[in-house]
């Protein structure tokens, strides 16, 4: 993350920005070598022999998007461009976790009636809808239009959330329950860092002077492009685990 973002600050004519991003992909690359050799690793990709988790793990990585990156980024629009008080940022960032409280709500309905990997699937719809309509986002843009995404993000966190470990417990044995969240867990977590380093490295990229909303689109744009990659995944996996179900 470091080197991402101290790359792109200096135009990436940093040495140490250099140092730093190598040592990173080393040390992720080391993680997973020695982790494999261990009695109980913390990632087991294993796992993923089984469509549904890695349909969970693709739903994880854009809640990873929505809990990191627009977390980061929305708030700054709603101060830097809009000029509002807290209070009401505040009050417009709360419609993500209140969208995931109604998910906790409805979750149990809703698995009997749609399954797992349906909900997955919708989890990924909504996530990349949310970060679309970001990109219709400008100084004028209505309030009651940012409902719109933010309410989608909290979708998409909440099923993330609920349907990963539903899946898990369907899916795996008892004795790699706790192993199976976590590697998933992980994923989330290291995909929302890098996405949120990247995103930060575009966005000073097209930053000039005190400049904005330009740079806040590209930063959209790279993470729609994002979204679209992994919907397309997710489509290929849904189609997979419906042959398999027939």
């Amino acid at each position: 993350m470091y080197g991402i973002v101290g790359g792109a600050q200096a135009n990436w004519t940093s040495l140490l920005a250099w140092i730093l991003l190598a040592l990173g992909i080393a040390s992720l690359i080391l993680l997973v070598i020695v982790d494999e050799k261990q009695k109980h690793p913390l990632l087991d990709f294993l796992i993923f022999k089984q469509n549904i988790l890695v349909l969970a793990a693709l739903s994880c990585a854009l809640a990873g998007v929505a809990s990191t990156v627009f977390m980061f980024f929305d708030p700054l629009y709603l101060r830097i461009l809009r000029e509002l008080p807290p209070f009401w940022i505040g009050l417009l960032i709360a419609i993500i976790p209140a969208a995931q409280a109604l998910i906790s709500f409805t979750f149990t309905r809703a698995v009997k009636y749609f399954g797992v990997a349906n909900l997955l699937f919708f989890s990924i719809l909504a996530a990349c809808l949310a970060i679309s309509l970001h990109r219709f986002i400008n100084a004028e843009t209505p309030l009651a239009f940012l409902a719109i995404p933010f309410f989608l993000l909290g979708i998409n966190w909440g099923l993330s959330n609920s349907a990963m470990i539903t899946a898990v417990n369907e899916a795996v044995s008892s004795k790699k329950i706790g192993e199976a969240l976590g590697t998933i867990a992980t994923i989330w977590n290291i995909v929302g860092s890098l996405l949120l380093a990247s995103s930060t490295a575009v966005f000073h990229a097209f930053q000039t002077g005190d400049s904005f909303l330009l740079p806040f689109h590209r930063m959209i744009d790279f993470n729609v492009l994002f979204a679209l990659l992994i919907l397309c995944a997710a489509i290929w996996i849904r189609v997979k685990i419906q042959k398999g179900a027939r």
